[in-house]
């Protein structure tokens, strides 16, 4: 992602972040080298900016299917693709264990417990 966004080499953070129309913090945080900690809006904006697949932005593969689904859609619509391949796919970025990725959306659904054995009376 971080060649993808700093395509014409600045290597200005700040700069890139005004281009994306998102908060440079989330920004740094989303490319960081070391431990990349994806942000949502981030996400969205690169997703919308350079009209890239969900899945080939999170997983590395591409997917026809939700680059499709993204094209025309609206924020709300492009954020459930997000989950949705956030839930399907292992990703390398493991957006889905990153509290920080969901900011001001709601996380996946935890699956529902399995019930505790009742011991025999």
């Amino acid at each position: 992602m971080r060649s993808l966004i700093d395509h014409e080499g600045t290597g200005d953070p700040a700069a890139i972040a005004r281009h994306l129309r998102v908060d440079e913090l989330e920004l740094r945080l989303t490319i960081d080298a070391e431990s990349p900690r994806p942000t949502m809006d981030v996400l969205l904006a690169v997703i919308r900016e350079y009209g890239v697949d969900p899945t080939w932005i999170l997983t590395g593969e591409y997917d026809s299917g939700t680059h499709r689904r993204t094209i025309e859609s609206d924020r709300a619509e492009l954020i459930e693709v997000v989950k949705d391949v956030a839930r399907r796919h292992e990703t390398p970025l493991n957006i889905v264990a990153v509290p920080a990725v969901w900011h001001d959306h709601e996380p996946p659904a935890a699956p529902p417990a399995s019930p505790e054995p009742t011991a025999p009376d």
